[in-house]
C-alpha cells in the first residue's frame, strides 16, 4: 500500500481531484495548515497534532489514515515507498456541511463568525464519496480493497471550549452563508440562461455590498485558484445537467482547467460559460444578429443607440435592423428594453436603490422614460411593482 509521489499525483490528475501532495518526516513533531484564514487553519493543525501519534501508527502499519475535523474538513495521509517519509494530501471536503451544523461547530471551538471563514470554507475542494474510494482503490491497486482494514479513520469527537454563540452572531452567519448560497444560486441561473448583463450586474452588486472589491481580502492564490476549479466544475455540471447537449462545454472545461492549473487566475470562468450558453442559445441565428446581441448584452448599462451597434458590426443600420427583427421576431430597441426592465426588476426586488437609481444603473438616464418604459412591459410602475413583491 505504501506509494510514490508520482504516483499519487499521476492517480490525483486520472481522478481530477484537486489539491497538492505535502511530504512529511516521521521525526516532524507538528504539521501546520495554511487554509488561508487563522482560525480555521488554527483549528485544523490541533485537530491533527492532538491525533499525530496515532497518524504515525497507522502509516507505519502501512495504512491511509484519513483524518476528519468537526467542521468536516479531512486529509488523508500516504505511507511511503522510503520508511521514513510519509505524504499528505491537503485538506478538502466530501461535502458542504449544513449551516446549522456549520455554526454549531465553529461556536464549539471558540471561533468567532467572519465572511472570511465562510469564503475559505467554500473555496475548498470538495471530493465526493465515490471519488475518494476511487482514489483508495488505486492507491492500494485492488478493486476489492476491504476499506475497514485499508484505512485508519480519525474522527474528531471531543472538542473543548464549547460556548453558546449568541443570537447576534446566529444571524450573522446565517446571513453570510444565506447570501453566499443565494448569490451561487442566481449566477448559476444566469449562467444557464446565457444572461451575460446579469451575470455583470450581480457581481457588481456583490462588490457595491462590501464596500469595496472583492480582493480587499487577501485570500491568497492557492484559495483563489481552488475557488475558481469549483466554480469550473459547478458550471459544467450546471450545464449538463440542464442540456446536455451543449456545444464545446468539454473543450471550455479543459480550457479553463489547464489555465487554473498554470495559475492563470485571468480567465472569466463565468463568463465563459454564459458566453458558451449564449453560442449555443443563439446558434441558428445569423452571425450578425449573434455578434449583435453579444455586443448589447456586454454593454446592457451604457448607452446604446442602433448607430453604435451598426458601427461597432461594421454593417448598415437598416440592414442590421431588418435581419435582426427577422431572426429574432423583436426590434432591437425592444429587445434592449426587455433586457434592461429584467434588470430593473432584479434591483426593485433585491435591493433599496431609489427608482432613479435603478433607471440609472440598468441604462435609462431620464426617469421618467424609464417610468413609461417599464409601465408599458410590466403593467404597473416600478414602485408598484415593489410594493407588490413585500405584500407576498
Amino acid at each position: 500500500m505504501r506509494s510514490s509521489l508520482k504516483k499519487i499525483e499521476r492517480i490525483m490528475d486520472i481522478l481530477d481531484l484537486n489539491g497538492d501532495v505535502l511530504s512529511y518526516k516521521y521525526t516532524d513533531e507538528e504539521i501546520r495548515f495554511d487554509l488561508g484564514e487563522e482560525q480555521l487553519s488554527s483549528i485544523f493543525s490541533r485537530f491533527i497534532k492532538r491525533n499525530l501519534p496515532k497518524i504515525k501508527e497507522g502509516l507505519h502499519a502501512g495504512k491511509l489514515v484519513k483524518c476528519q475535523s468537526g467542521l468536516g474538513i479531512s486529509c488523508l495521509f500516504i505511507p511511503s515507498d522510503n520508511e521514513d517519509d510519509f505524504y499528505l494530501i491537503t485538506p478538502f471536503l466530501e461535502y458542504l456541511i449544513p449551516t446549522k451544523l456549520f455554526q454549531e461547530s465553529l461556536t464549539k471551538y471558540g471561533a468567532s463568525i467572519s465572511e472570511l471563514i465562510c469564503d475559505i470554507y467554500f473555496s475548498l475542494p470538495i471530493t465526493p464519496r465515490k471519488k475518494f474510494n476511487y482514489l483508495v482503490e488505486l492507491l492500494v491497486e485492488d478493486e476489492n480493497v476491504d476499506f475497514l482494514d485499508a484505512i485508519v479513520l480519525i474522527e474528531d469527537s471531543s472538542v473543548k471550549n464549547v460556548r453558546r454563540t449568541s443570537s447576534r452572531k446566529n444571524t450573522y452567519l446565517n446571513s453570510i452563508l444565506e447570501s453566499e448560497v443565494k448569490f451561487k444560486h442566481e449566477i448559476l441561473q444566469a449562467v444557464v440562461e446565457g444572461n451575460i448583463s446579469r451575470v455583470n450586474m450581480l457581481f457588481d452588486l456583490r462588490r457595491r455590498n462590501h464596500g469595496v472589491e472583492e480582493c480587499h481580502i487577501d485570500q491568497g492564490v492557492n484559495v483563489r485558484r481552488r475557488k475558481s476549479y469549483n466554480m469550473n466544475d459547478l458550471l459544467r455540471y450546471a450545464l449538463e445537467q440542464h442540456n446536455d447537449d451543449f456545444l464545446g462545454i468539454e473543450e471550455l472545461w479543459v480550457k479553463i482547467k489547464n489555465k487554473l492549473d498554470n495559475y492563470d487566475l485571468s480567465e472569466d470562468v463565468i463568463r465563459s460559460y454564459c458566453l458558451l450558453v449564449d453560442r449555443n442559445k443563439y446558434k441558428d441565428k445569423q452571425a450578425v444578429v449573434r455578434n449583435c446581441i453579444a455586443y448589447i448584452n456586454d454593454r446592457i448599462s451604457e448607452k446604446i443607440s442602433l448607430d453604435n451597434v451598426s458601427d461597432y458590426l461594421g454593417v448598415n443600420k437598416s440592414y442590421l435592423s431588418s435581419i435582426f427583427n427577422k431572426d429574432m421576431g423583436i426590434s432591437i430597441v425592444d429587445y434592449i428594453h426587455d433586457k434592461r426592465i429584467s434588470n430593473a426588476c432584479y434591483l426593485l426586488a433585491n435591493t433599496d436603490f431609489s427608482i432613479s437609481e435603478v433607471a440609472d444603473y440598468i441604462g435609462y438616464f431620464d426617469t421618467s422614460y424609464f417610468i413609461r418604459i417599464f409601465k408599458t412591459l410590466v403593467k404597473m410602475t416600478p414602485l408598484k411593482y415593489r410594493e407588490s413583491l413585500s405584500k407576498r
